[in-house]
């Protein structure tokens, strides 16, 4: 199944350094989340990721409600 046809499992984290966590950190953790979610079969994105630019708050908000 391509991506574009799987549902869509939006991810909530960090990704810049805190509490002591860089964000190579934060990547690696974001990495091991997606593979988990490709395995069971969706498609996973950090609900900040977009193709458009725009305000990050909308965005995130948006990805939101319409991932499943």
């Amino acid at each position: 199944m391509a991506s574009e046809d799987k549902i869509h499992c939006g991810v909530v984290m960090p990704i810049s350094a805190i509490d002591g966590c860089s964000e190579v950190h934060w990547s690696e953790v974001y990495s091991i989340i997606k593979d988990a979610i490709h395995d069971a079969g969706f498609a996973g994105c950090l609900v900040s990721e977009a193709d458009d630019s725009g305000i990050i708050h909308k965005r995130i908000i948006n990805n939101l409600y319409e991932n499943r």
